[in-house]
């Protein structure tokens, strides 16, 4: 398996000037209904990261040397870097364009393969949730265990739909709730087994540092909106890097089995959980609305139903050696996946540098999505008028 990873350090982006994901604000507090559903004070483990979640998962899977994982082609490194850490086969299955695992080509895959299968893992990207009865069919006719990756899903309701389909279940709750860490490990159906690695806490140094960084907040930064200043040129320069097998340098070895800070686990039982699914909806209808009619671009996902508490706003761009360069330019907080493991799939591969994630989190001000917005709507509507095709 090998990846090809974009290197921006030759570009010169400035640091974005809004928040990827939320900072804490007291706003943000007050909220006093248990976080997550009732995971907390059921049977969820609680970790550091997802990624250490899910190595836990896997070993309980049986996942090492000699077998193989299900994993989609897109996704970010820290995905699969579990099983490479645990010396297993990564088998990357195909999927659609609204990111649904393609069940024909999965068929396939497994009929080819010659290592044992022990996992699936099912992704539920943005959160938007994956169709998982024809998933589960497959998987328990191969006798393969499903873990569903919430790292994208926030759990608003008791009775939510994500995460309980699977044997287990992973999610990065840090993502949702202003704080610094987090991740949670549970099991359906079953309780969850002892954990192959002793849990660790943080260390008190870590725990200050982390209440430190809350209390001192996001520092202001000042939005220029003058549609009049010339747009910035798309930087030149950046690299595309071929790099071999192994776990990205965001997985940390010694970091296993680390349990969460007690900072971030207070912070998400108190945090609002009513205003940041509002707000999230709020802002992820006002990006829909704002480029209902721009050119160059698309959501993803043009309906928001009901039960969905979005991650990001996902925004495919059709130039994006022009679109994404320039935007960056500009300090938008644009994340994307560019240094997946290379795969067959021609929508992971068109999505790798063509899928922007933008971010509507509960934290992002009226100011900050007027400015963002702005700023996108500059950007595609000066390159049509070049007529840049």
């Amino acid at each position: 398996m090998r990846y090809q990873r974009f290197d921006p350090s030759a570009c010169g982006f400035p640091r974005p000037k809004v928040s990827v994901l939320p900072p804490l604000g007291w706003a943000s507090l007050g909220g006093h209904k248990p976080a997550c559903i009732s995971l907390i004070g059921r049977h969820a483990q609680p970790f550091s990261r997802a990624r250490y979640a899910l190595t836990e998962a896997l070993r309980h899977c049986d996942l090492g040397p000699g077998t193989a994982l299900l994993a989609p082609a897109y996704h970010c490194r820290t995905m699969i870097d579990p099983a490479i850490r645990l010396g297993a086969q990564v088998l990357l299955y195909p999927c659609g364009a609204d990111l649904v695992p393609d069940l024909a080509a999965l068929r396939v895959l497994l009929a080819q393969t010659q290592a044992p299968v022990k996992a699936m893992l099912v992704t539920h990207y943005f959160g938007f949730a994956q169709p998982m009865d024809a998933l589960m069919a497959l998987c328990q006719a191969h006798g393969i265990d499903v873990i569903e990756d919430c790292s994208h899903a926030m759990f608003a309701e008791p009775d939510g739909a994500m995460g309980r389909s699977g044997r287990f279940g992973v999610a990065s709750p840090y993502k949702f709730f202003p704080m610094t860490d987090g991740g949670l490990l549970w099991a359906n159906g079953e309780a969850l087994p002892e954990p192959r690695q002793a849990p660790r806490p943080p260390s008190l140094r870590a725990e200050l540092s982390a209440v430190l960084h809350s209390l001192r907040g996001e520092p202001a930064t000042a939005l220029q909106t003058d549609a009049q200043r010339p747009l910035p040129s798309a930087p030149r320069g950046a690299d595309f890097v071929v790099e071999e097998p192994g776990v990205s340098l965001h997985y940390v070895e010694s970091e296993e089995g680390l349990r969460s800070l007690t900072w971030s686990r207070w912070v998400m039982r108190r945090t609002d959980q009513a205003r940041m699914v509002e707000r999230r909806r709020q802002n992820y209808q006002r990006w829909l609305k704002a480029i209902a009619n721009l050119p160059h671009c698309r959501a993803l996902f043009p309906l928001l139903p009901d039960a969905t508490v979005p991650y990001m706003f996902p925004l495919l761009i059709e130039q994006p050696e022009l679109h994404f360069g320039t935007l960056k330019a500009l300090g938008l907080p644009i994340w994307r996946w560019d240094d997946m493991a290379m795969s067959p799939c021609p929508v992971a591969r068109d999505y790798r540098l063509h899928l922007l994630h933008l971010p509507c989190h509960q934290e992002v001000s009226e100011e900050q999505m007027d400015w963002m917005i702005s700023q996108l709507v500059r950007v595609m509507r000066q390159t049509a008028i070049k007529g840049i095709p």
